[in-house]
């Protein structure tokens, strides 16, 4: 990686370039914090994401697969994949970029050990927390295998502890681990990876690649692995945690599974042990053929020494105050006379898909579109995501989208409804850059740039690390590229232009402006005064009046107005990660997925959220705040719609669909990006209308 002040090349990625001092950035906005582990798989580091205020963990791959154009593409389709695994067992892939000396994986960071540093340190949990543990496998497990991903190398160190309050806060300052995992969540990483390892291993050594102590015989004899092989390392993984050892031990232990059988459990009832060793058969046939059975299995009350768990254990206690309750998962039991009604059941479902598919082939284009307008996904051809061109003129202007909105007098939909929802061609972290006075809405992400009008995509460009999009006021759309040189972008709303050549560049606005939040400094200057903060600053933002606001890890809130003598400060609950003026106060957000207010009088409230906010809130000119959530256990998420008061307005829920931006274009249309995680996946866009 290159300094971006000195051009110094950096062997790791630390907080600061050691020879200028400058903040190290991967990729214009990862902000390294530190490195918090390294294996065989490469170095992981903390870091926050400045555009989305919040907290990730950067995995750098090993630098001799950076080269392998082979590893690049297999690794970006398993990114795609893995975007749409968004369940609370697993742990999210946000992003994939890389430099000329490595392929960084975006994840989400996870505070807490993984379950192999607790095993390491004499951890035995109890048969409720070893059920409990097995029980968020599972949960995760079956999502990833619906979509088709494999894991292929499941073992204790890939199972990461999200802990919670003060023992969340005890490991972030000390690593302390905590005293058993009553209070946790598991979270499954590394998934897809290995599927894309095993074959850079395989090429480069001709041998297998993964864990062998957790690998299923077909694994080690090379064949291809499927749900089973999952199967049988949460079949190790059960015996380690009720034994307290691995199942083999002694000379060349890793394979001794294929010759013979695991020795006797000897401390827990003869019903869990024949449950443990199904998942365990040599033979793939013979073992549970989803991890919902093996749970199902695991949590029959005769089966664990005792307890009598009837469901799954509780999920950890949330925060007071909180409201979201996870959902119980019914696992039912085996009965093959339930098999085969479930064979039945599908062919008769398969035989109504069928017959609806032809209906809706036969109804009328009105129909169709009403359907479309009551919410349903818009599935239509997408325009081919291709190269920007090169030009030596601007391209012409389109008088109709000449103009800039009037953000300060934009008001949201007062109610609101799913207009229609589409796919994009762009990347899966899609971001509304800009909306045109036309009504185009310019879509864009680390990958590409596409504008959608009247619901429809209208062009797509690939465009590769490029500030903006900026909207100028004849109704041109600028980009102004950082890696490889400086160069401009300027298309109008039709997709005509491209990269201008150096003497078309005349005209190009101001790129500077999205880095004036930044703040790292505890001493802040407004109005000619300097304000001395308590600690870090956090979040700093300007309102349309001119006041600022600036928000410290202290935690608290500084602000100061033109014409005030002093600078008013307030403690607040929590560390303010975004601030987000409005004429009768401040919101702001916090990392524990709350959401407050605070006024002009300096006293607000604060609401728990059921998901992180933080930069994914806007308001309107009437102080009203919109952002999207995703409570624990849905399958969609929510948008909202509150005031100044902490007054609900509005709800709508998008199914299956992963939030990332809003915007709205003043004509009682509010816009959603996100992913989509089930139907037709990939990048889309919603228009929530009022109308």
């Amino acid at each position: 990686m290159i300094c971006a002040r000195c051009s110094t090349h950096l062997d790791a990625l630390p907080p600061v370039c050691p020879h200028c001092g400058e903040p190290v950035l991967l990729a214009g906005r990862y902000a390294i914090r530190k490195m918090i582990g390294r294996g065989g798989m490469g170095e992981v580091y903390l870091a926050y994401d400045e555009r989305l205020a919040t907290e990730v963990a950067i995995k750098r791959l090993p630098a001799r697969y950076s080269a392998d154009v082979g590893l690049r593409d297999a690794l970006i389709k398993e990114a795609r994949i893995l975007a749409r695994l968004t369940d609370n067992s697993i742990v999210r892939m946000f992003d994939l970029t890389e430099t000329d000396d490595g392929i960084y994986l975006i994840l989400e960071y996870v505070c807490g050990p993984s379950l192999h540093e607790m095993i390491a340190m004499g951890y035995q949990p109890s048969p409720h927390e070893t059920l409990q543990i097995m029980h968020d496998v599972s949960k995760g497990l079956e999502v990833a295998h619906e979509a088709g991903v494999i894991h292929r190398d499941l073992k204790p160190a890939n199972f990461l502890i999200s802990l919670q309050d003060a023992e969340r806060e005890a490991f972030a300052a000390s690593r302390k681990l905590p005293e058993n995992l009553r209070h946790a969540r598991i979270k499954i990483t590394d998934f897809g990876i290995a599927k894309v390892m095993a074959g850079i291993h395989a090429t480069e050594t001709g041998s297998i690649s993964g864990t062998p102590a957790y690998m299923a015989p077909e694994q080690l004899k090379g064949e291809k692995p499927s749900a089973e092989t999952d199967i049988y390392a949460m079949g190790v993984i059960a015996y380690q945690l009720v034994a307290g050892h691995l199942p083999f031990q002694g000379e060349n232990p890793a394979y001794a599974h294929l010759f013979v059988d695991p020795p006797p459990i000897g401390n827990c009832s003869p019903q869990l042990e024949a449950v443990i060793r199904k998942a365990m058969a040599k033979d793939r046939a013979q073992r549970f053929h989803s991890a919902k059975a093996f749970y199902n299995a695991l949590a029959r009350p005769q089966d664990f020494a005792g307890e009598q768990p009837q469901q799954p254990p509780p999920p950890p206690q949330e925060p007071k105050g909180r409201p979201i309750v996870e959902p119980k998962v019914e696992f039912s039991k085996p009965d093959t006379r339930r098999e085969k009604l479930l064979i039945v059941s599908v062919s008769l479902l398969m035989v109504a898909m069928i017959a609806v598919a032809v209906f809706i082939a036969l109804k009328s284009p009105a129909e169709h579109q009403a359907a479309v307008n009551s919410g349903n996904q818009r599935e239509e051809p997408l325009p081919e995501l291709r190269g920007m061109p090169s030009v030596d003129e601007l391209p012409p202007v389109v008088e109709e989208a000449r103009g800039l909105l009037a953000a300060a007098g934009i008001t949201g939909p007062p109610s609101a409804k799913v207009a229609w929802n589409i796919r994009l061609p762009v990347g899966m972290s899609p971001n509304i850059a800009t909306i045109g006075v036309d009504g185009t809405v310019y879509v864009a992400d680390h990958d590409g740039i596409c504008g959608v009008r009247n619901g429809k995509v209208a062009w797509a460009f690939k465009v590769h690390g490029a500030n903006g999009p900026v909207l100028a006021a004849d109704g041109r759309m600028w980009m102004e590229q950082w890696e490889g040189g400086k160069a401009f972008y300027c298309l109008n709303r039709d997709g005509k232009g491209g990269m201008l050549r150096k003497a078309a560049a005349g005209g190009a606005p101001d790129f500077s402006s999205h880095y004036d939040d930044y703040c790292r400094s505890r001493v802040m200057t407004a109005f000619g005064r300097k304000m001395e903060l308590d600690n870090e600053c956090s979040a700093q933002k300007g309102a349309a009046d001119g006041t600022v606001y600036v928000a410290t890890e202290g935690p608290s809130i500084y602000r100061a107005r033109a014409g005030d003598a002093t600078v008013s400060h307030v403690t607040t609950p929590c560390i303010p990660k975004a601030l987000f003026p409005v004429a009768k106060g401040v919101y702001y957000t916090c990392e524990d997925h709350t959401l407050h207010f605070l006024g002009t009088d300096l006293t607000g409230w604060g609401l728990k959220t059921h998901g992180a906010i933080y930069q994914r809130l806007i308001t309107d000119a009437d102080g009203t705040a919109y952002y999207p959530d995703m409570p624990d256990g849905s399958m969609g998420s929510h948008v909202h719609a509150i005031d100044t008061s902490g007054k609900p307005l509005w709800t709508v829920e998008i199914e299956q669909f992963n939030p990332n931006s809003l915007a709205m274009d003043g004509k009682a249309n509010l816009y959603v990006t996100g992913n989509s995680y089930g139907g037709t996946a990939g990048s889309r866009l919603v228009c929530l209308t009022g109308r």
